[in-house]
């Protein structure tokens, strides 16, 4: 036996018998001891070796490490185990490798990481019911979140039209109750005792990793990277990406923070660019974009700059002859794409274009010209992409020499010669799906991460990377911003040529609802990854978007403080419904704290502790999910606000109070929200506005004294409005920029402030 320990946990390993345990100092208490595992090698092996090394350093600081290696009996095949305790970090890490030492090749199927049997994770409640799964999908469209005891994953119907784009080919579709899957990484959770365990790949480089859980009769769980295959030539090896394992306290504002971190870490992510604001033709326009479409956009956008202040405009699907045919254009666009990147700069944005470089419709030129740059099955067949745009499209080798050129052409011209600087690169999990590959020593996750480290090489590090339709893993450290939800849509559930009822349970299919599924349950990855995309936000009153849903996809938008991209025909947006998207400028920070993540599958409870020159004040927003009204109740206790009283505004609605213990918003609308700003009062305080959702981040000074208040409010647009004030009497007079304004009196000690913002202005308060 084997022991090596840190701050947060022991770890001993019985090399013989393949076998490993953890125990937490941290949950000691909480009767969350440990969990035993056991290892499952490909082929009968014999322990050669045992090394204990104290000082190996990596991304993560100095490791402890402990590598076991094995040597086949039957055949020519070492297989290595590393296991490694940070000294700075509360997790263990896990490694393998096989090397082929024979004269033929040799194909591995899965590295198995780890079997935990039923009761070898020690939870101190037998009470499964109290367990749950969190769960990570493969790619931006797959749905996330978490499970309960007892319940279905939620998987798609639609098999050869969806399963290609959303299930990773290693991973299984579980389908009975309290059996999940996931990808990458996930987390166990017991709500008795408040405690998990988080197991997750730090990266997705070598492999795509996949991990299964059952709840019933007691939890297990099976982690393994899967090896595809691949023919692992004389002399070669293998090696897996790294694994993780920690303990957490679920009830912890990020308990996603340490995993993610050392995700970063592993992969170099870069600093977060500051978060994009931008207008996108899709929603809108879909494939039906024209010339004339674009530039009057771009002409009512520049027109609105005062009040809609946005940095980037991005052209969509359709300017293209087909996907896959990039030199080539619709007939609408006679001169291509190239001349609009000039009118798009010298209206004062950046300009963005659609690519989606791995994926090929039927009707290509390129499926015609270059069928040997196709990937294909066993049985000679081009591999099904999934169901796209009413047709089954074919996914590119991007093993073959001639395919890598072919993508690097289309990224250099895209950036250079079409001047465009920003590039979003879409149905990227194209590259990973099986097939017989031009070079089958390559896993699918490796062919994926030097597809994409290609691109990033061809458009430089300059250029800004949005990914979609990518596996989450593989597009860390390249890309600065990531889909992390399904599409968007003007329905708030899927629908097909107006049908609703076939496919209103798909987890994946274009609508508000699934979109928000995974923007608040993925809300954690971003600032760690990148910025959050958490798709377009749509206000047009035409959509079949009611408003309140309307207003529940710029809350969960705002509030997660990812990118901004309105998709909307800007010239027919009247004053009421453009405010909404202005409402949302500047954006939020990311990674606010998503209270119920480990309790419902779609997240209804998150809170922002904000900060401006008065103090600190929590946003809360709450989301009623239901097909009908549904009282929503705001308790104090809930929110660590025990026994201190608040002063409350709501965004939307503008309801003012004084909460005491809790409050409860009636007939909240179905699919609609409450966004409240929550302050201590004091004598004198500031409520809130109706001019950004934050009701605070426009404050930007704030000066109290014995005779006057004066503050200024500023951003960075115009607007006009008004702020709310908690007095102790009325003022005697109140003054905008030196002139008089009348102010009008909620209450004995509220009162509302006309504000005219040209983006900014001083208000005194002459008490």
């Amino acid at each position: 036996m084997n022991k090596i320990a840190n701050t947060w946990l022991e770890f001993s390993i019985d090399i013989d018998n393949f076998s490993f345990s953890i125990a937490s100092h941290q949950f000691h208490q909480a009767g969350l001891t440990q969990a035993s595992f056991s290892l499952t090698p490909d082929v009968k092996t014999q322990l050669k070796a045992v090394n204990i090394d104290e000082n190996v350093p990596s991304a993560h600081g100095p490791l402890k490490v402990i590598t076991a290696t094995y040597l086949s009996q039957h055949q020519n095949i070492r297989w290595v185990v590393e296991f490694a305790l940070p000294d700075q970090y509360p997790f263990l890490l896990q490694r393998m490798s096989v090397e082929n030492l024979g004269t033929e090749v040799f194909r591995p199927e899965r590295f198995v990481f780890a079997s935990i049997e039923p009761g070898s994770l020690q939870f101190s409640d037998k009470v499964t019911s109290n367990t749950a799964f969190y769960s990570n999908g493969w790619q931006s469209w797959s749905p996330s979140g978490t499970w309960r005891y007892g319940q279905r994953q939620v998987r798609s119907r639609l098999k050869g039209f969806s399963y290609p784009m959303l299930y990773d080919h290693g991973t299984p579709i579980t389908r009975k109750r309290s059996s999940f899957s996931s990808d990458m990484f996930a987390a166990v959770l017991d709500s008795a005792i408040q405690a998990g365990l988080i197991g997750g790949f730090l990266s997705q480089k070598e492999q795509f990793g996949s991990l299964e859980c059952k709840l019933h009769p007691e939890p297990e769980l099976k982690v393994w990277a899967n090896c595809d295959r691949v023919h692992l030539n004389p002399g070669k090896q293998l090696q897996s990406d790294w694994f993780a394992w920690q303990f957490i306290d679920t009830t912890a504002s990020q308990p996603f923070e340490a995993y993610f971190a050392a995700v970063s870490r592993e992969n170099q992510v870069k600093e977060r660019i500051q978060t994009p604001v931008g207008w996108c033709s899709w929603y809108y326009y879909f494939q039906n974009i024209t010339p004339a479409e674009i530039q009057k956009n771009l002409t009512t956008l520049t027109e609105l700059k005062d009040e809609l202040p946005i940095d980037y405009f991005q052209i969509d699907d359709g300017f293209e002859q087909d996907v896959g045919s990039w030199f080539k254009f619709h007939p609408d666009f006679p001169e291509g794409i190239a001349p609009f990147s000039d009118k798009i700069r010298q209206a004062g944005f950046t300009p963005g274009i659609w690519l989606a470089p791995f994926i090929v419709e039927s009707r290509s030129e390129l499926k015609r010209d270059h069928s040997e740059w196709l990937l294909r099955s066993q049985f000679g067949r081009t591999v099904n992409s999934g169901f796209v745009w009413n047709w089954f499209g074919s996914a590119l080798d991007l093993t073959h020499p001639e395919v890598q050129d072919f993508v690097r052409q289309v990224i250099t011209t895209a950036v250079n010669d079409w001047n465009y600087p920003y590039l979003k690169l879409d149905f990227l999990y194209a590259a990973a799906l099986p097939g017989f590959h031009f070079d089958p020593t390559l896993t699918r996750a490796q062919i994926l991460r030097k597809a994409l480290e290609l691109i990033r090489q061809a458009a430089g590090e300059e250029t800004l990377l949005l990914g979609c339709g990518c596996p989450i893993g593989s597009g860390i450290g390249i890309f600065d911003i990531m889909r992390i939800s399904a599409d968007v849509s003007p329905g708030w559930e899927p629908e097909i040529y107006g049908l609703k009822s076939p496919f209103k349970n798909e987890p994946n299919m274009p609508s508000a609802r699934n979109a928000i599924q995974n923007i608040l349950s993925r809300a954690g990855m971003d600032p760690h990854f990148w910025v959050n995309d958490p798709d377009c936000i749509l206000v047009r009153e035409d959509s079949n978007l009611s408003l309140a849903e309307v207003q529940s996809l710029a809350t969960a938008i705002s509030i997660t403080g990812g990118a901004i991209l309105i998709s909307d025909d800007m010239t027919t947006l009247g004053p009421e419904r453009l405010r909404i998207a202005a409402n949302l400028l500047p954006p939020l920070p990311p990674n606010p704290i998503v209270k119920d993540l480990f309790t419902s599958n779609m997240p209804s409870q998150l809170e922002h502790t904000l900060k401006n020159p008065e103090g600190e004040w929590k946003l809360i927003a709450l989301f009623n999910w239901e097909d009908q009204p549904a009282d929503l109740t705001l308790n104090l206790n809930d929110w660590g606000l025990r026994g201190q009283p608040q002063l409350m505004r709501e965004f939307w609605s503008g309801e003012i109070a004084i909460i005491e213990d809790q409050h409860i918003f009636r007939k909240v609308p179905p699919h609609g929200v409450r966004l409240i700003a929550l302050r201590q009062p004091s004598p004198v305080s500031y409520l809130g506005s109706d001019l950004h959702l934050s009701q605070g981040t426009e404050l930007k000074s704030w000066a109290v004294d014995n005779s006057k208040l004066e503050f200024t409010l500023d951003l960075g647009r115009v607007i006009e409005g008004n702020c709310y004030l908690w007095l102790p009497s009325s003022p005697s007079q109140v003054l905008q920029d030196g002139i008089p304004v009348d102010y009008q009196a909620i209450d004995d000690n509220i009162f509302k402030i006309p504000v005219n913002i040209q983006p900014d202005c001083r208000i005194q308060v002459i008490f």
